[in-house]
């Protein structure tokens, strides 16, 4: 008999359970606007000074004219341009070249674009899956919290196309996560890891989430056929496109990480932006019901490997784990606004989104 006694913080005996909330047209509508400000003006101000200055215009298109024949600019390596890994991350590179041809716009516009249009499309997504246990004010917090880290994800590389969409793709699994669509998953999951291959364990938060001792041989089944088919996904990409990767020297990756924490003191953006939010989750997790605390407990674990394999300064990496962080977090801040009123909306069963006039 296995001991389940270590699973108890996740409340596994419980099964998820469905918001009490709806979400009406008015709402939609609201946040589609405020989206829209937000996004016109994270992209053109802040973008027009970071990734999109005019002065990366030739290096973000030849990095993308090296990622369609999968050979690094000037005769140099992945590694040696600060690219290591990046030739397999090719589903937004192949939308690109497909919204340049079809609008006939150039490259630097048609990742513009993209990056534009799946950017605003997180806002109401995040929205919906706040309302699952929030009234409409404090999804909004949740929502104005997510925008005030967002200026972070702009600096330190001139070309990462591929975090506004996988980022999206991330929303859209923890959707359909919660609503147990398992085939749907698997076909997102697939396409995410073509997208950016961060999301190769997301099936880890499925078993997280889903699992208890009635059913942990199904789940669990179904888990590792998630993962099969997000590494075979995978190595397919690296067979298919090899000579992306370099060997990491985890070591040096972690001396790096250290020094850059540092030379930025308070100032270190993985402090800013998840400083607060592992706090605030601290304090709201234990209010949440099963998915927000398998989504918090995830978050904080898949931190670790970005720690020691990756520039951790590079917030914009680690998006997906704030968002999962989210909802835990929104808790903990409206206890200490709203002590001992703060109950997450966990009862009364009701489909993810009811729109007015259906």
């Amino acid at each position: 008999m296995e001991d389940w006694n270590a699973w108890r913080w996740l409340n596994v005996d419980a099964p998820i359970r469905s918001a009490s909330s709806t979400v009406a047209y008015r709402e939609l509508v609201a946040v589609a606007i405020l989206a829209a400000v937000f996004t016109l003006g994270l992209q053109w101000w802040v973008g027009g000074a970071t990734i999109y200055d005019p002065a990366w215009v030739g290096r973000r298109t030849a990095m993308h004219h090296a990622l369609m024949i999968n050979r690094a600019p000037a005769g140099l390596s992945w590694s040696d341009i600060g690219a290591n890994s990046i030739n397999i991350r090719l589903g937004v590179v192949y939308a690109a070249e497909f919204v340049h041809n079809a609008l006939h716009i150039s490259i630097w516009s048609a990742y513009f674009v993209l990056e534009t249009f799946f950017l605003w499309c997180t806002f109401p997504l995040l929205y919906i899956c706040l309302r699952w246990w929030f009234p409409p004010s404090w999804s909004l917090v949740g929502l104005l919290f997510y925008t005030a880290v967002l200026p972070h994800t702009y600096f330190f590389h001139h070309f990462h196309p591929w975090d506004r969409p996988s980022l999206f793709l991330w929303l859209v699994l923890i959707m359909l996560l919660r609503a147990n669509r398992v085939v749907l998953i698997g076909a997102v999951l697939a396409l995410a890891v073509v997208v950016k291959y961060d999301v190769l364990l997301f099936p880890g938060l499925y078993w997280l989430a889903r699992v208890d001792r009635r059913n942990w041989r199904t789940v669990t089944a179904t888990t590792a056929a998630l993962f099969t088919l997000s590494f075979a996904t995978y190595y397919g990409l690296r067979w298919e496109f090899p000579g992306g990767f370099a060997d990491r020297h985890i070591g040096a990756q972690i001396v790096t990480n250290i020094r850059a924490m540092r030379s930025l003191y308070v100032f270190y953006p993985p402090l800013l932006v998840f400083g607060p939010a592992l706090v605030f989750a601290y304090i709201g997790v234990r209010r949440g019901d099963r998915l927000m605390r398998a989504m918090a407990l995830f978050g904080v674990l898949l931190l670790i490997p970005l720690f020691i394999a990756a520039n951790f300064d590079e917030v914009r990496a680690q998006m997906p784990m704030f968002i999962l962080l989210l909802p835990a977090a929104v808790a903990g801040l409206r206890q200490l606004v709203e002590p001992g009123g703060a109950q997450t909306n966990v009862a009364t069963p009701t489909p993810v989104l009811a729109l007015e006039g259906q």
